[in-house]
Order: structure tokens, then C-alpha cells, then sequence
């Protein structure tokens, strides 16, 4: 079957969000051309930022396209914690600054870390900010050693509660809040029969059907999370080649990177925010200062897709399709809450 040549149009995209901030002073003019790209291709889109931005960023987010709200999820991690000596106040500020551009602010809280900012106060401040913006937020406690975000029931329990008493939906992933603004599928767990086969074949994945799932070979985290996306499926694989998000292919020296809800456009470059907590201090391709991931209509030129160049750590290997690997092996599996209903 001839794959379709804009077929990389279906797949959602975070903008400079694998190292440093979209927001920053030095990364604002790459973050803009690549939402300018990503709106002439009518693609979906995220950003995420814990930055104060300059006078200078926010007129320059002034001269976007003014629907951008239809295909730009905007986060802003908010979590009390003072990130890059910012105080709560500031961020605050430059939140509601934002709303007034953008349209739409969903608040990230994440980390909640034990000790420092699982209260109820400060929790209580944030969805209060939550109330007067996107009247979203996503909940999310700090990576354990095997990546799985940790959060304790009865304080999430109390945090659910907030967000009933001030009208604020609560989202556990990404996918799930955007899927929700935009109105769609939730690309995280709306899944069912594989499609687009075709294109696995057009990228070379070694893989086969069996009970409705495919079967990749071999693949990474970032393989099971890709080709989720494309065939909206749960895809298994008999070996795991790594636990991280990089794709098992690259373009030239471009290492490609998908999380369980986007892939990765980034120029890597040093973080002022600098914040202690930081879950890509311990992946190492990610600490450099280099692009990560590309525009998607790029992946189309890559003459052999499949080049398999990827360190193999901790390799598994099951063939009975009951012992596969798939994402709920790897990571935490989370309530989709998608389709809550918000009056934007």
C-alpha cells in the first residue's frame, strides 16, 4: 500500500521542551518559527514553560496566529517550588499575562514532591490561579528510578477535591488535557485496532500482527510510544532494547525522541531554571546542547529510516504474546479523563 506523503501530519509535537525553556530570551525566535511551522502544516502542538518571559517574548507571542488555541496545547508548570528564583507571585503574574495572549494556560503540577510542596496550601494557591485561566491542571508526582511518576493516593485525593470546589478539571496526561481542549481522541488511550500499517513499513520497523496488536521485533520506550501514535494501537515488542524515549532510527546525527504523548522538536541548549528535580539530569543524550528530535515532514527524506543506532541497556527479550512488553510494563499506567466537558 502507497503510504500517504503527509502522513507525519498526525503527529503531535512538543516545541524545545527536552532541555531548557520555550520562553526564554534565547530560545523565543526557534520556538516561534517552529509554531509558525507546525500551524502552516495544521499540526498539534505543545509547549511548556516555568520561565517569567521579558516584555520582549511577550510581545513577540502578541504576533502569533490569533486561533492558535485549536491546535497549541500551553502548559505552565506551576508548582510552588520557586524554580530559578521566581517567586510564586511572579509566576502568577506572568500566567495570567499569558492567558491574555494565548487563550488557553493549563497548569502543570508536577512535580509533587514529599516535604516540599504536598500541601494543601500551596496546592490550594495553585488551583485558585488554575480557576481564573484554562480551569485545567495536570497532577503529577517525581520520577522514581524506573521513570514511573510517584504521588501519594490520599494527598491526590485531597488535590481532586480542590479542583471540584473551584471548577478546575484535573488531567494525569498530557494527552488527556490537550485531547480534552481540542475536542478529540486521546491519543494516549483512545486506542484500538492497528491502522496505518503503512507507514511502519514505509519507517522499516521489523514487525507482525498477532491478536489484533503488533509485534515489533525489536524497539525501545520511544518505539512503543511512537508507533502507538501512528496506528493508534497498544504495540508490543518481544525485545526492549532500551527504557528511554529514543526512537531506534535518527536523522543524520539527530537522535528522535517520543514520549507517551509527543514527539520531540527541541534545540537543546542550557537552562537558566535549573531545576534540581529534573529527570533529564540522569539521561545523558539529553544534557548536551543539540537538536533533538525534527519537523516531522523531515522524517520523509531519511533514505534508510530504520538504522537501528541505539545503545541497548538492560535488553529483554519475551516471545509469548501474554509476556510481551508493552507501555503499561514500562510506565504508570493513568485514568484517561479526556472527555471532561469545559466551557472555554
Amino acid at each position: 500500500m502507497t503510504v500517504d506523503k503527509e502522513w507525519w501530519r498526525i503527529i503531535p509535537v512538543s516545541i524545545n521542551n527536552a532541555y531548557g525553556d520555550p520562553l526564554t530570551d534565547i530560545q523565543i525566535m526557534d520556538t516561534y518559527d517552529k509554531i509558525n511551522k507546525l500551524y502552516e502544516n495544521n499540526m498539534r502542538m505543545s509547549l511548556c514553560t516555568k520561565a517569567v518571559p521579558s516584555k520582549e517574548v511577550y510581545e513577540i507571542l502578541k504576533t502569533l496566529p490569533s486561533d492558535l488555541k485549536k491546535m497549541m496545547f500551553f502548559q505552565y508548570s506551576l508548582t510552588a517550588l520557586d524554580e530559578g528564583g521566581y517567586s510564586f507571585k511572579e509566576r502568577e503574574e506572568a500566567i495570567y499575562r499569558l492567558y491574555e495572549i494565548l487563550g488557553q494556560v493549563t497548569l502543570m503540577i508536577r512535580p509533587v514532591i514529599p516535604g516540599k510542596n504536598d500541601n494543601i496550601e500551596d496546592m490550594t494557591k495553585i488551583i485558585q490561579v488554575a480557576s481564573k485561566t484554562g480551569r485545567q491542571v495536570i497532577l503529577g508526582g517525581i520520577h522514581d528510578e524506573n521513570k514511573r511518576k510517584v504521588l501519594d493516593e490520599k494527598f491526590y485525593e485531597k488535590v481532586i477535591n480542590l479542583c471540584q470546589e473551584y471548577g478546575v478539571e484535573y488531567f494525569n496526561k498530557t494527552s488527556c488535557a490537550a485531547a480534552n481542549q481540542f475536542q478529540c481522541d486521546c491519543w494516549m488511550h483512545d486506542l484500538g485496532t492497528p491502522i496505518n500499517l503503512e507507514i511502519l513499513d514505509f519507517l522499516e520497523y521489523d514487525y507482525y500482527i498477532k491478536n489484533d496488536r503488533v509485534v515489533l521485533r525489536q524497539a525501545t520506550t520511544g518505539d512503543l510510544n511512537f508507533v502507538k501514535i501512528i496506528t493508534k494501537s497498544k504495540p508490543y515488542t518481544e525485545r526492549l532494547l532500551n527504557n528511554y524515549n529514543i526512537l531506534s532510527f535518527k536523522i543524520n546525527d539527530n537522535i528522535l525522541e517520543c514520549t507517551s504523548s509527543w514527539f520531540s522538536w527541541s534545540n537543546n541548549i542550557s537552562c537558566k531554571i535549573a531545576c534540581d528535580y529534573c529527570i533529564i539530569r540522569k539521561i545523558d543524550y539529553l544534557l548536551a546542547n543539540r537538536k533533538i528530535g525534527c519537523f516531522p515532514g523531515e522524517i520523509n527524506k531519511i533514505e534508510t529510516k530504520h538504522n537501528k543506532q541505539v545503545n541497548e541497556q538492560n535488553c529483554i527479550k519475551k516471545e509469548n504474546i501474554s509476556e510481551m512488553i508493552s507501555y503499561d510494563n514500562l510506565r504508570k499506567v493513568q485514568e484517561c479523563r479526556a472527555h471532561a466537558i469545559l466551557n472555554f
